[in-house]
């Protein structure tokens, strides 16, 4: 299910209340996407999932010409769309991506950047990342809490068409949240990709042919 909390404005952006330094501690850790961003050949698209209250799809906003972002929590999302309604390059959506179009249960966290899907219906809308890539796409960002297998699933037509470099957790989400999917289920479904690198418990895979 979800729920809406009310919000708050701390030095300059919204949060949800009694979150105030939840803006500083996701800024701090944008510039963790430097590596991916510096192995784009092009800097046209990027899909970004996860978008929270907006800390990381701001940064890529200077990166990339478009930023499509997918938040499903009601609260974060609303802090999201005030804190980026001034920048014209981000587009918000309200939705987290999977395999398919539909709708989802989203269990919430005490923290508010470890909400994640779980496997039965519910309320929330779940959509693919190829019903979004109207545009070259050249770097996909998941932070979605062991859906990325779905997620990825969701935009083989995507990555198969643009080949972007792919950047996400690898923190074994995918088991521990009930998904039943290890990072080796995804180099699997995606063999011509290699990792590139790691920063932190995040991974960068990039398209070997």
């Amino acid at each position: 299910m979800t729920h809406y909390y009310s919000i708050k404005k701390t030095e300059g952006h919204w949060h949800p209340e009694g979150h105030p330094k939840s803006w500083g501690r996701y800024a701090r850790t944008a510039s963790d996407m430097r590596h991916a961003v510096d192995l784009c050949h092009a800097r046209r698209t990027v899909i970004q999932a996860g978008g929270n209250i907006g800390a990381w799809p701001l940064w890529l906003s200077n990166e990339f010409s478009t930023v499509i972002t997918f938040e499903p929590d009601e609260t974060n999302f609303v802090c999201l769309k005030k804190n980026t309604e001034h920048i014209h390059n981000i587009f918000p959506h309200r939705a987290a991506l999977s395999a398919k179009e539909g709708f989802m249960t989203l269990k919430l966290s005490k923290s508010i950047g470890s909400h994640h899907l779980t496997n039965e219906p519910g309320p929330v809308r779940v959509t693919k990342i190829d019903s979004h890539a109207h545009s070259p796409v050249d770097l996909i960002v998941l932070d979605v809490e062991g859906a990325e297998y779905d997620a990825l699933t969701g935009g083989l037509e995507t990555i198969r068409e643009y080949r972007p470099i792919i950047h996400m957790e690898d923190r074994n989400h995918g088991i521990n949240k009930g998904f039943g999917r290890t990072y080796q289920d995804i180099l699997n479904l995606l063999p011509e990709y290699k990792e590139a690198l790691r920063v932190g418990r995040d991974v960068v895979l990039e398209y070997r042919g």
